[in-house]
């Protein structure tokens, strides 16, 4: 199993998406945070089940619907650059957050 890290980008998004779902629909919230923790599982046991995106160099992509991941590959752990979900734009991965990427969940 690799460690699997997150960028402080996707940790915002994460938060939002269930503080928003938890006002609407807290078993969808809950639903939400076991998916997030059943893909970063899934990252961490396959690292390469992500599709490699062109563009982004090492960037690959995990799709957990209606949710995507764009993730790196490192040496000792994988790291989450970016969950949208798959009806926002792909924002621009070279914007960097600053450098803390605490863990997942």
């Amino acid at each position: 199993m690799t460690k699997v890290r997150i960028s402080a980008r996707a940790a915002r998004f994460i938060r939002t998406e269930k503080a928003y779902l938890a006002g609407v629909n807290k078993r969808a919230s809950a639903g939400v945070s076991r998916q997030f923790r059943q893909a970063a599982r899934t990252l961490s046991d396959y690292p390469n089940v992500g599709a490699p995106i062109m563009a982004q160099g090492d960037v690959r992509r995990f799709v957990t619907p209606p949710y995507i991941i764009d993730y790196e590959i490192h040496r000792t752990e994988i790291v989450i650059l970016l969950v949208r979900h798959g009806r926002q734009q792909t924002p621009d991965l070279d914007k960097t957050d600053g450098p803390d990427i605490p863990d997942v969940e």
